[in-house]
């Protein structure tokens, strides 16, 4: 029997093939957000990197190291130090434009005192390479789960700005200060936690704990540059990114990767495994739920608008 269209609330639609997977996300039934990502280009935004310093530009106010990609990848000296405000506020969702902490400026030889050339760094894409210029990497390590993001080497504790209910804001604080973390583990509540039970958010706090071990582990055994740990592939980030009570499917066309994602969801919410399901009709995915249609109607050089 073949997955149904829902009406009401979120579906996500996975198409996997050779040369690239393409994610569609329906909501009522309209097509509400697609990405797309080819087998041929590495996806590295995210993934973390014990990283050599190979040069400090003063004048450029940033710095330049080899995390053992063809390019080296650049830094910002004030993404080389950590602060825990900045991090807070940039991933509560703070504007730029608002955030209270300034951004300092190094005078010369200052930053090779702290962080000379040919130490290691720790650090985490931001922004892949483009053309000649090497991936964009920042020492202020996040890591998203279900409900949480953690953040290494920061004590601070917040909730999403986009949670606006006071009540609920309140309800959060509470369950953040019970949760079993390390002292130099920050955490930030993501929207996908409003109305998530505390233990939902204990089982998160424990899958970012096992891998943040893992990427520990490397820190002292591996030697730089090498990668800690690398981001999963769309279809893995985009259901780690958007599953929420809202999401009523999980409709994939690879038994492979649909097994794959059961045991990455299954990890998250026990209840949501039930919501991955195969498709093995005949018609293309995409055909089948409408979504070629909407995207040819997209990238049509004249678009109707209501």
């Amino acid at each position: 029997m073949e997955p149904k269209r829902v009406k009401n609330g979120k579906q996500i639609i996975i198409n996997i093939e050779s040369l690239e997977t393409r994610v569609a996300v329906l909501r009522d039934g309209e097509l509400d957000n697609f990405k797309i990502e080819r087998a041929s280009k590495e996806h590295i935004v995210g993934s973390i990197f014990k990283g050599r310093v190979q040069n400090l530009e003063d004048g450029l106010q940033a710095a330049f190291v080899d995390i053992g990609m063809k390019k080296n990848a650049f830094i910002h000296y004030w993404d080389m130090i950590p602060e825990d405000v900045a991090r807070l506020e940039a991933e509560e969702g703070v504007p730029a434009s608002r955030r209270r902490t300034k951004k300092k400026k190094w005078e010369p030889g200052e930053m090779a005192k702290k962080v000379p050339v040919g130490s290691e760094i720790i650090v985490q894409v931001t922004k892949g390479p483009i053309g000649t210029k090497g991936p964009r990497i920042t020492a202020n390590i996040s890591m998203p789960g279900r409900f949480l993001v953690m953040l290494p080497g920061c004590k601070l504790k917040g909730i999403s700005r986009k949670i606006e209910d006071k009540k609920e804001r309140q309800r959060l604080k509470k369950v953040l200060k019970s949760l079993p973390i390390p002292e130099n583990m920050g955490l930030i509540v993501r929207t996908a936690g409003i109305g998530a039970r505390k233990d939902s958010f204990v089982r998160d706090v424990k899958a970012l704990m096992s891998i943040w071990e893992e990427i520990e582990s490397g820190i002292k055994n591996k030697s730089a540059p090498c990668c800690l740990y690398h981001e999963p592939d769309l279809a893995v980030r985009t259901v780690r990114d958007a599953l929420t009570e809202e999401v009523k499917s999980i409709v994939l066309d690879s038994r492979e990767t649909c097994e794959h994602v059961k045991e990455v969801v299954g990890r998250l919410s026990r209840r949501a495994k039930n919501k991955v399901k195969l498709y093995t009709g005949n018609r293309p995915i995409f055909e089948h739920y409408g979504i070629a249609q909407r995207l040819e109607s997209v990238f049509r050089r004249k678009v109707n608008l209501k």
